[in-house]
């Protein structure tokens, strides 16, 4: 699965190439409590071999954060989709019966 970043330089956050999918796809992508630890992570532990080394430290060393960072992006993503859904909905009703 590519990350938020590729897929914002290929220029689906921009709507330059065109497609949809792309936009929607980042818009799920997106992760900003885990990318705020991994990033965090990396700065913490410089000497380690990989990033995945590094988070895997800051999770020993730090589990609490750790699960709020995942338990907030949960909800923010949620919240894109209820987002997302109501859209479709409110869409869908406005076709069918033609009023709010």
């Amino acid at each position: 699965m590519r990350s938020a970043e590729d897929l914002a330089s290929s220029g689906a956050a921009t709507g330059e190439n065109g497609s949809s999918a792309q936009l929607l796809a980042l818009a799920f992508a997106f992760h900003p409590f885990t990318a705020l630890f991994e990033r965090l992570a990396v700065a913490r532990y410089p000497r380690k071999q990989s990033k995945r080394a590094c988070v895997d430290a800051h999770v020993v060393n730090h589990p609490k954060f750790y699960r709020f960072c995942v338990a907030a992006d949960t909800v923010a993503v949620g919240a894109i989709v209820a987002i997302f859904v109501g859209t479709l909905a409110l869409g869908a009703w406005k076709t069918l019966f033609g009023h709010f």
